[in-house]
This record gives C-alpha cells, sequence and structure tokens, in this order.
C-alpha cells in the first residue's frame, strides 16, 4: 500500500508562491505517480510536480499534497481535528480526498 507519507517523498515539492496549475494543464503536460478512482464522477490524481487533482460531479480543483497535514473541521459548536500523524501511515488518498471535497463545499 501505498501510504501519504511515501506519496510525498516520490514526488516534488512545489515552490512556495508559485502559481498553482490548471486543471488542464496538469491533465495535458504532467506526469501521474497516484490515482485512485473513487465511484464513476469522482477520482483523485497525483502528478509528479507535488499537485493533486481532485474530480467530482464534472467540477475539479487542483491543491499541492504537501500542504495537506492535520484536517480541521467543525462539529456542532467546536472546532475539532485529526493529526497530521494519523494519515501519514494511510493510503494515500484518503487525506487528499477530503481536501478537494473541501473545495465544493459551500462557503457560510
Amino acid at each position: 500500500m501505498l501510504t501519504l507519507q511515501k506519496l510525498k517523498q516520490i514526488v516534488e515539492v512545489p515552490v512556495p508562491g508559485q502559481k498553482i496549475p490548471t486543471a488542464r494543464k496538469l491533465k495535458t503536460s504532467g506526469v501521474i505517480t497516484a490515482r485512485e478512482k473513487l465511484n464513476q464522477e469522482t477520482k483523485i490524481v497525483v502528478y509528479q510536480n507535488g499537485y493533486a487533482l481532485y474530480e467530482a460531479g464534472g467540477y475539479a480543483t487542483v491543491f499541492p499534497i504537501h500542504s495537506c497535514r492535520e484536517y480541521r473541521y467543525d462539529s456542532e459548536d467546536k472546532k475539532c481535528y485529526i493529526a497530521e500523524h494519523l494519515f501519514e501511515q494511510e493510503a494515500w488518498y484518503l487525506r487528499l480526498i477530503l481536501e478537494g471535497g473541501r473545495s465544493f463545499e459551500p462557503e457560510l
């Protein structure tokens, strides 16, 4: 099993402040390192340049995988988080799915 920690060691670390590539640019010129199809409409692909492309329901978002550390979320009236080390030894795509799906949530 490819873990998130191992995947982060395999791919490049994007330069901080560098413009994030578009989904189209990644699809046409990126080198795929890992991919996971979750269902008919949802998939996540990680490229050698350190960016992930998350596609769901006709929408797409791109983000650097190295910025995926702990996961913070709101639960009723309190803020909660899942520590980074809990994701590091799990399947690489678990944390990235949470990050990609967050992009499609409406702002309150």
